[in-house]
């Protein structure tokens, strides 16, 4: 069981290293295309949280209105 544990901390390790190189490297952890231009600074900011592109972004909703308002 230790052997199994040990690979998961592993794994992890690994794919979080992974996704940090592709965020300095400017590329969308979705896409995989180069994320370098951005519209405004929600898009920009929220690319440097979760390394998601703005066309990505956009194409899942980020940024509209969640609210339960009307």
């Amino acid at each position: 069981m230790k052997t199994m544990n040990k690979y998961k901390v592993t794994t992890n390790i690994n794919s979080f290293a992974l996704e940090h190189e592709r965020l300095q490297m400017s590329v969308c952890v979705l896409c995989r295309k180069v994320a370098n231009r951005f519209t405004d600074a929600f898009s920009r900011n929220e690319y440097d949280i979760t390394g998601i592109c703005e066309h990505c972004q956009n194409r899942i909703g980020y940024g509209e209105d969640m609210s339960d308002e009307g």
